[in-house]
């Protein structure tokens, strides 16, 4: 995984601003909203609830082995 807080901490607030909206907007009209633990992927739930992402939980500390391999250019 690769660490991405900086950057989370930039555009994060403004998408959980909006999910908290959309989630309201549906509530309001007798819907409902949640969050899947199912539908999360593999450690997703660690990082997000029905109000949305996380941004105060420490990054796994392991990095995928197929990205070892990968060239940046």
């Amino acid at each position: 995984m690769f660490d991405n807080r900086e950057l989370a901490g930039r555009h994060t607030p403004r998408l959980n601003a909006f999910l908290r909206t959309v989630a309201a907007k549906t509530k309001a009209i007798g819907g409902s909203w949640s969050v899947d633990p199912d539908d999360t992927g593999a450690d997703a739930i660690r990082w997000l609830n029905a109000d949305g992402i996380l941004l105060d939980v420490e990054p796994l500390l392991r990095m995928p082995l197929d990205a070892l391999d990968i060239e940046w250019s």
